[in-house]
């Protein structure tokens, strides 16, 4: 294998779409769609040149690549589809390497982002007991932050007490500067993680492996189980629904007109100010829209990589995907790898499992930064 020509194509495939996907450009977008099409092109040229594959890894890639293109067709959504693209082309590359140079093209993109935003807009978001208008910055700005943030731990490895403080001022101020909640509560989870996981007697406690282990599956239990006991009436689920501005009345509304299928549906939202019918939860996202079965793989998945870094001791990397799981408690993002760089943990389990690549397991360093 030439692993300079795998570098390449794998860099021409993701940094475009990572890039635009920082700058808030949604799947509505035609400048989105064209560099999608593209990208997947790039892919073909790809697939067209590779000379051979594994038995496993070619009944891996055939099967995941048929379920997740049956997916694009029942539900309308190609973000999984080109996560699992993105897999496919870390085979046989530098990983370490290309998420560095990611990094950087991410610095760019999220100084570009926080610019195009600087202007509000307006939102729908439930407050005081009503449906309401607000100006607002996107919170797709702090999600591109944090996607870069994460990026730069999972490639540097780097959790000294200083970088910690950088991450949660700038966390801090990207929270001030576009409102999002959710955003600022993942930062202080991932950061008071890597503090408390940087103790080898804390991250052996058993009460403490279980409960990371299982944050994906408690995740997604949560979701469905707040939507539920808010349809009951619960006091504390009614005050969660104003804290999350609406966002367990619409997955209400949602779970009364979609019944979860096997290969999933489209779901018809609509974001206009009369009529505001908007899905805010990847759980309920994948449960409803990419279907059951999605949704079991994902939590089996899950589980399964945040054991693996247990295994490794990449406390980092588990630290990671917690916080991104609970992101997805009322963010829809978690499939799409372009925004969710936990996503290249997924990868490197699947090319250990797979016995595909370079070892490239010591993180690298930022420039010529000494220790």
């Amino acid at each position: 294998m030439n692993v300079k020509k795998n570098d390449i194509y794998f860099l021409l495939f993701y940094a475009p779409l990572f890039f635009v996907k920082l700058l808030t450009f949604d799947a509505s977008s035609n400048i989105l769609k064209i560099i999608a099409i593209l990208c997947f092109g790039i892919f073909i040229l790809y697939v067209s040149s590779s000379k051979s594959y594994k038995l496993n890894e070619f009944i891996f890639w055939v099967v995941g690549g048929a379920y997740l293109s049956l997916l694009v067709i029942t539900c309308g959504k190609e973000g999984a589809l080109f996560s699992f693209i993105a897999i496919i082309l870390m085979r046989y590359t530098n990983r370490l390497k290309n998420r560095s140079i990611l990094f950087y093209i991410g610095i760019i993109g999220i100084l570009i982002c926080l610019y195009l935003t600087k202007n509000t807009r307006t939102a729908i978001r439930y407050i005081d007991g009503a449906w309401v208008s607000m100006t607002k910055r996107s919170n797709i700005a702090f999600i591109s932050f944090f996607s870069v943030m994460n990026l730069y731990l999972i490639t540097y490895k780097d959790t000294k007490n200083k970088t910690l403080i950088v991450l949660a001022l700038l966390s801090y101020l990207i929270y001030k500067y576009t409102g999002c909640r959710t955003g600022i509560v993942c930062a202080i989870v991932l950061i008071g993680l890597l503090f408390m996981l940087r103790s080898n007697r804390i991250a052996k406690m058993k009460i403490v492996k279980i409960g990371l282990i299982s944050s994906p599956a408690l995740c997604m239990l949560i979701s469905i189980v707040m939507v539920y006991a808010f349809d009951s009436g619960e006091k504390w689920a009614i005050l969660l629904n104003h804290m999350l501005q609406g966002r367990l009345k619409q997955g209400s509304m949602f779970m009364s007109v979609y019944e979860p299928k096997l290969f999933g549906q489209e779901l018809i939202e609509n974001f206009s100010n009369s009529n505001f019918f908007v899905l805010d939860s990847a759980y309920l996202d994948m449960l409803l829209c990419y279907g059951i079965l999605f949704s079991v793989i994902w939590v089996v998945m899950s589980t399964l990589v945040i054991n693996w870094l247990y295994k490794k001791q990449d406390y980092i990397g588990v630290a990671v995907i917690v916080s991104f799981a609970i992101f997805g408690i009322s963010e829809t993002f978690l499939s799409n790898c372009f925004l969710n760089s936990s996503l290249f943990l997924y990868g490197e389990y699947i090319m250990d499992k797979l016995k595909l690549g370079i070892d490239n397991s010591q993180p690298i360093k930022l420039l010529s930064n000494k220790k």
